[in-house]
């Protein structure tokens, strides 16, 4: 008699750390994010000053086409972590410790991007609590080595979606393209 069995490996990780893996992943796999840039943004994260990452594709006429967002609610994550869940356990379908969700919207993103041969540019969006004081904005962006961006123009109405990721409920990740 022979017996089949499934072993399943799994990785236990500080949620912010967990978080911040994502942030890379999506950065160095859709852009041409520098290693001196993703650290000084993982400062944001772990200040809680950046509310979304945004990875935007445009066109030749610098109009845009797609859009790849990645939110942290912070008060998801500080209600995670008062119930004391610090720490994520994944498993082996997170390849390279990037979630499911993650991985398919990146993937999305990047092949409409190369289809349509679209550049691509990340920015970010700072929590209300920073965009609401100037002299705070100010500071975060001297010590991020960041500066405000000029608004984006689409190239039409966008189309697209967004999942949660249930290992990190505090976490969405979305695609939004013009199909046209």
């Amino acid at each position: 008699m022979t017996s089949a069995y499934t072993v399943t490996g799994t990785k236990t990780y500080a949620r912010i750390v967990l978080l911040k893996e994502q942030v890379r992943t999506i950065l160095r796999r859709t852009t041409q994010v520098s290693q001196e840039t993703l650290q000084r943004l993982m400062i944001g994260l772990d200040r809680y000053w950046i509310a979304t990452f945004l990875v935007y594709a445009f066109d030749n006429n610098n109009l845009c086409r797609g859009e790849l967002t990645f939110e942290i609610d912070w008060d998801e994550y500080q209600l995670q972590m008062s119930r004391g869940k610090t720490t994520v356990t994944i498993d082996q379908r997170w390849e390279n410790d990037t979630a499911i969700e993650v991985d398919e919207i990146v993937r999305l993103f990047n092949d409409f991007s190369r289809e349509f041969n679209l550049r691509t540019q990340w920015r970010v969006r700072y929590t209300a609590a920073i965009n609401s004081d100037p002299r705070k904005k100010e500071e975060v962006q001297r010590t991020l080595g960041l500066e405000t961006a000029a608004p984006i123009n689409w190239a039409g109405p966008r189309q697209g979606t967004s999942h949660q990721i249930p290992e990190l409920p505090e976490a969405r990740v979305g695609c939004y393209i013009v199909d046209s």
